[in-house]
């Protein structure tokens, strides 16, 4: 019986039709241009234009906007197809994950459906797959990397990175987990959605319709495992099953949405997690930003105040920003809370942190890292 191949991403942009160039083109400047993310967004019918917007290092950029109302239409279903969108289901939102061979990289396709004034929407998370992610190349604080470290060395526990989308979480966790001591001796086990990046000795599931959160973690209790990456707490369940693995023998990553270190612990206490089950589980409770670093070549020191801004732009950072040569996250961390912390931050609402996120900017503004302009972002601007 002969079984038709289901065409790759890869072959759909090579059919020789000016749509499909389009995406082509769409894909590889993406590449050349480091974007992580691609927006996809058409306008109302009535308008009939389609603009596509790449994100490099942080910012929005327009790299083309089609105005051919007569085609807009052809011009998305092409490109769901490239994306395994099902089309039948354009009303509802789906999430899928394609790879192309001619970029060396994954590509997690978010849909959002359409609306009675605009069709369906991208946006699609590039992940690069041509560097595994290290702790070496994350660029933290040296303290920030050393307790790091140090909680990986440890036998049990949670460690929790919070933060927006985009903001690197992910990638946080991906290096951690190859900087794990003796990882080789040990059974790891990873629940992911979607799965991003494969990772060496790492078994990894998938989330589905049918292997939910919940059946993924109740799964893993019986397959012995020693690490366990949970790619994201986003309901009570998850929050007492991953909880109840921190504290059962085994070290638990996780990721949850939430904008600082109270907010998590506060989080946390909404799920109904017993407070005595944080304080023990909770070893590292981290809130992460990506913020844009200076060009070493090219930025230039305020006489003024002594500190750097950013420059005109350089050979060695020529692209979208003039000046800035890349992100690097910050870290606002705290290292648990032992019981007598606890009850001050049931009375006063404070949690013991090792550095917050304003003094992580104030630190690399004084560095010269990160334009001074930047030191409003997460404190009142002073330095």
């Amino acid at each position: 019986m002969y079984i038709k191949e289901i065409p790759t991403a890869d072959d759909l942009l090579n059919n020789n039709n000016y749509i499909t160039m389009f995406w082509n083109d769409v894909f590889e400047m993406a590449h050349k241009e480091k974007a992580s993310d691609i927006h996809i967004e058409p306008n109302e019918p009535d308008m009939g234009s389609l603009r596509v917007r790449f994100r490099v290092h942080g910012d929005l950029f327009d790299f083309e906007t089609i105005n051919d109302p007569k085609n807009i239409r052809s011009y998305l279903t092409e490109f769901g197809k490239i994306c395994s969108i099902d089309l039948s289901e354009r009303m509802r939102r789906q999430d899928k994950s394609i790879y192309l061979n001619k970029t060396n990289s994954r590509y997690r396709v978010s849909m959002v459906p359409a609306t009675s004034y605009d069709p369906e929407s991208y946006v699609l998370r590039v992940i690069s797959l041509g560097d595994m992610p290290s702790l070496k190349n994350c660029k933290f604080s040296k303290e920030a990397e050393q307790s790091i470290f140090s909680f990986t060395r440890q036998s049990q526990g949670l460690f929790l990175v919070t933060g927006a989308t985009g903001s690197g979480k992910t990638s946080t966790l991906h290096a951690i987990l190859m900087a794990v001591k003796g990882r080789e001796k040990r059974k790891i086990l990873s629940l992911e959605d979607p799965i991003e990046r494969r990772l060496p000795g790492v078994r990894q599931q998938e989330i589905s319709p049918i292997y939910t959160w919940e059946e993924g973690l109740r799964s893993f209790m019986r397959q012995d495992p020693n690490i366990i990456l949970v790619g994201e707490i986003r309901d009570e369940e998850s929050a007492k099953l991953t909880v109840d693995l921190a504290n059962t023998g085994h070290l638990v990553f996780s990721t949850m949405h939430t904008n600082n270190v109270i907010e998590t612990y506060q989080r946390l206490q909404n799920f109904h997690v017993d407070k005595l089950d944080i304080i023990k589980s909770l070893k590292f409770c981290s809130a992460q930003r990506l913020v844009q670093t200076l060009c070493e070549h090219c930025k230039i020191k305020d006489e003024a105040t002594g500190y750097y801004r950013k420059g005109i732009g350089c050979d060695e950072c020529k692209g979208k920003i003039p000046g800035i040569s890349g992100m690097r996250p910050i870290l606002e961390y705290s290292l648990g809370m032992s019981d007598e912390d606890y009850l001050e931050y049931e009375k006063t609402g404070r949690v013991p942190v090792v550095t917050t996120l304003d003094q992580e900017m104030k630190n690399l503004i004084k560095e010269g890292v990160v334009d001074m302009e930047n030191a409003f972002l997460y404190g009142d601007g002073t330095l």
